[in-house]
Parts: structure tokens; sequence; C-alpha cells
């Protein structure tokens, strides 16, 4: 590993965040000495801009980089580029600490490369900002990000990216797939339980149906499924608690939850209670609740797979951007409807106008482009109705519909521009809600691991691959192999010439000799 002492200076940011971290900050002055050389959580409260801004300024300091092999960086790669260490000090001996890291994390099989990369060391400057709850650095930031003080942006600042990193590595993606497992014992439990209700006899009773195998194998399904649910349960109690009702219930997946908690108990009473169990709700109850269920796998997706722009996540972002245009969307539509509705009053034998609900099935079939214009024979106001379709058919299918298109486009691509942030937002929210659920006694056995003073890391340099890194590696093992090569053959020459001298030697002691010596012999 060639070490390159280069020390940066002591502001050095890891990156020049270019988006506003707030909606209004173009109107907003940023006064560092107000906000004091540190951070804390009552301060963010207080003045979030000028605090946000000495974060993305003096949040995190550079220490220095030095060159590696890429065979050494492979799990830093794999990582986004970002590899966190927990450590009780900020000033460490930084080469030597990360040198020691990488050889532990270092694969085999990678000793065949030769590129070189740099890579720089970090250190994120804010005390205890990997700690639990108000004392650390995320939980303030939900707190503000969830109340619209904040944009999306705030989560690609180095220091906040390196703690949500760091939580990450550490302990909240063992926990993820710990839940995610659980998850699933309840979504397949629950699944199972459907194909075996499917065929129950909804007349027997509780006793009845536990002398049947499959009603026994439909209640122990029903029971795991509900064991199942439970732990969800307690974290969404533990997330109330932290963030009120009101805040709590913003969330999306929050409100899918309620839902789908509520459906499970309510599946579980009517069916060990033998309630209801042959009405359309049983049935309406079941397959609101497997829906759910399913669409949620999308919330452990979007912090747990290689993509950064989960389909749940983009299609609620989307719909937010466009939500003001589809209401205008519907309102027209509304008033055709209703406008065909009375233009038909007399024409009750067409289904089509008989109620507004007909029509509007109607109007919405003709803008999916399912236009049938013989519904119009024998009416009493055949060309106006006519008329009417066509402008209808105009100013939806055509101007509107196509402007929806377009702003779609424009919103996804917006949505894709700033996907690292918002994929780390979901990181952030989940470790904040596996926080708040975690024992106090857990939490004080892990605190050396878990809530470090400093937070350091190291990522490689956005530069590093430059081709001539790489070159100049290639030149410099070729010039060691030629090297290695010379130093064979000059040892090889010297044990010639040390032979070679040797053999001479030996002539001269003999040359040396008395003839009758030679004679003799």
């Amino acid at each position: 590993m060639a070490m390159n002492a280069a020390m940066g200076p002591a502001n050095d940011s890891a990156v020049d965040v270019e988006q506003p971290l707030m909606d209004n900050a173009g109107n907003m002055g940023y006064d560092l000495v107000d906000c004091g050389n540190g951070y804390s959580s009552a301060l963010l409260y207080q003045k979030p801009a000028e605090t946000l801004k000495w974060i993305e300024l003096g949040g995190v300091q550079k220490l220095g980089t030095f060159k590696v092999r890429d065979s050494t960086v492979l799990q830093l790669l794999e990582n986004n580029g970002i590899l966190t260490l927990g450590m009780d000090s900020r000033d460490i001996d930084w080469q030597c600490t990360w040198r020691t890291q990488l050889e532990k994390d270092n694969r085999p099989g990678g000793e065949g490369k030769s590129a070189v990369l740099e890579v720089e060391a970090y250190v994120v400057d804010i005390e205890g900002a990997a700690c639990a709850d108000d004392a650390g650095l995320l939980n303030p930031l939900l707190h503000c990000f969830q109340r619209n003080i904040f944009n999306a942006n705030v989560w690609a600042l180095p220091a906040v990216e390196a703690v949500i990193t760091f939580k990450w590595q550490q302990w909240a993606q063992r926990w993820m797939h710990m839940e995610l497992a659980i998850y699933l014992l309840w979504l397949l439990a629950f699944q199972i339980f459907i194909f075996l209700f499917q065929d129950e006899d909804t007349s027997l009773s509780l006793t009845q149906l536990l002398h049947t195998r499959s009603g026994v194998a439909a209640v122990v399904f029903e029971m795991v499924a509900v064991l199942g649910m439970l732990p969800f349960v307690y974290i969404e109690v533990c997330s109330v608690i932290e963030y009120g009702p009101f805040q709590w219930i913003n969330s999306f997946w929050n409100f899918l939850d309620i839902v789908s908690y509520v459906a499970q108990i309510s599946i579980t009473v009517m069916h060990l209670g033998r309630l209801h169990l042959a009405s359309n709700e049983v049935s309406v109850l079941m397959a609101m609740q497997v829906l759910i269920l399913w669409v949620k796998v999308q919330y452990f997706a979007r912090v747990l797979q290689p993509s950064k722009n989960p389909f749940i996540d983009t299609l609620r972002a989307v719909i937010n951007d466009v939500k003001w245009f589809l209401f205008l969307l519907l309102l027209t539509m509304w008033g055709f409807c209703m406008s065909f509705y009375i233009l038909f009053r007399r024409d009750q034998k067409k289904e089509q106008f008989r109620t507004i609900g007909s029509s509007l099935v109607t109007v919405f079939n003709w803008l999916m482009g399912g236009v049938d214009l013989t519904i119009f024979n024998g009416t009493h106001n055949p060309e106006i109705g006519l008329a009417m379709l066509l402008v209808y058919w105009f100013t939806m299918s055509m101007v509107l519909l196509n402007c929806l298109i377009a702003i779609l486009a424009d919103a996804c691509s917006r949505v894709n521009e700033n996907q690292d942030a918002r994929f780390l937002s979901g990181r952030a929210e989940i470790i904040d809600e596996l926080e708040s659920s975690i024992p106090g006694w857990l939490r004080e056995r892990n605190a050396a691991m878990w809530y470090p003073r400093y937070v350091h890391f190291l990522r490689v340099n956005r530069h590093s691959a430059d081709p001539s890194m790489t070159e100049a590696a290639e030149k410099e093992d070729a010039m060691a192999q030629q090297l290695d090569n010379l130093e064979a053959q000059v040892n090889r020459i010297a044990g010639i010439q040390e032979l070679l001298a040797q053999k001479l030697l030996d002539q001269a002691s003999y040359e040396s000799l008395p003839k009758e010596v030679k004679n003799g012999e």
C-alpha cells in the first residue's frame, strides 16, 4: 500500500452540495457566528438554516489521502464508496488505522489487479453525531425534514451521509434483516391461511373446525400471522410516542400499517368468533390485507435492493408533484359527466347515462379510447351529445392527457436527479424507527460500538479512476520486473566470475608446482 501523507485544509469538505438544502434558502441569510462553532439539536430547532449551513461547511474535516490498489478496497466500492469507523477520539493515527482496517477487510482473489485508487480520510467533526434520539444528528434532522423545514438534499450532506452509513453498517442492517424475516413469516403465514380458508366450511363452529386437519392448520397459521404482526405493532407504538400521532400518521407507510393491523385483527376476530364468515366483508378484508402485505414488501426493498429508486417511493414522489394537475383532470371529467347525465335525463333507456355513477364510468371509458358513437342513436339530443363528445375527447385525450404525460416525465426526471438523497432519507427513517424501539438496556450494552464519540469515514476520490494512475502502476510493475530480471542476471554473472576466478587460482597453483611434482604426476 503506497502512502501519500498529503494533508488537506482543516475545513475541507468531503462533498460540495450544489442543490439548496431549504426550499426558501434563497431568501435567508446565514450567520455562522450566531450559530456558533458547534452543533446541538436545540440549535437546529432554533436556527435551522444557520445550523444546517454550519453542518454543510464545517461538519466534516479532511484528514488526508493515500493511494491503494483496488484489490484492497473492494468492500469500500461495494458500499457506495464509503467505509465508516467509530472512534472515541477525533485525532487518531488515521493512516495506520485505515491501513489496518483495509487489510482486515481485504478479500482474496484480487492480487492480480494493478489499478491504483486514491482514498480520502475524513472525520465527522460533530461529537456524538452517531448518538440516538435528540443527542445525535439523525433524529433532529428527521423531525425538521418531516415538518418540511428541509428538503431531501440534506441527506446528501457528507456528515449526514457518513452517520447514516455508519449506523447502517454497524447495526441497523442486521436489525432490518431480522425485521424482514419476521415480516415474511407474517406474510407467508397469512397467505397460507387464505388458501386454507378458501375451502373452509363457514357453517362449522370453532370446536367443530378444530376437529378437522385443515381447520387446525388454518387456525395455527392465522395465529402465526398474528404473532408475526405483534413486533411491528410494538415498533409503531414506539414511533408514535417518539413523533406524536399527528406527525406519525403523515407517513404513507404508517397509514398502510394502521390499515393492515386493523384488517388483521378484524379477520382473526371474525374467523375465530365465526362471525359473518359468509358475508362479503370478510372477503373484502382478506383481499385488502393480502394486497397491502405484498405492497409493503417495497418498504424493505427501498433500503435493501441495489436500485436506489424503488417503485413505490418513485410513484409517491411523482404523484405528489402532479396531484394538483390530476385534481384539475378529475374536475374536468366530473364536469362532462354531469353534463352528459343532465343532457340525457329524458333517455333513461340508455344505461350509460341512467345514473351519475354509470355516466362517470362512461366518460372514463371514453377517456381510455372506448368510444361508441351508436349510443347517441335514438336520443333526444344526438347532435349536441356528439358535439360535446368531440369537445370532451379533444380536451381530455389530446390536450390534458398529453400534458399529464409530459408532467409525469418531468417529475420522474427530477425524482431521479436526487435519488441518492431519497435513498439515504429512507435509510434514515428506518434507522430512527428501529432505534426508537430498541430497549434501553440493549442500547447501553452496545453503546461503545453503536454510539462512538466520532465517526471517521473513507471514500474513493472521484478522480482516482484516472487512466494515468493505472498506466503509472503498470509501468512501475514492469520496471520492478525488469529490475528483478537484471538482478538475477547480475547474480548469475557474479557466480560465473567467481567460478572462473577459482579455476584461475587452481591453474596458477598448479603452474607454481616443481617439475618433479608435475612429472611424478
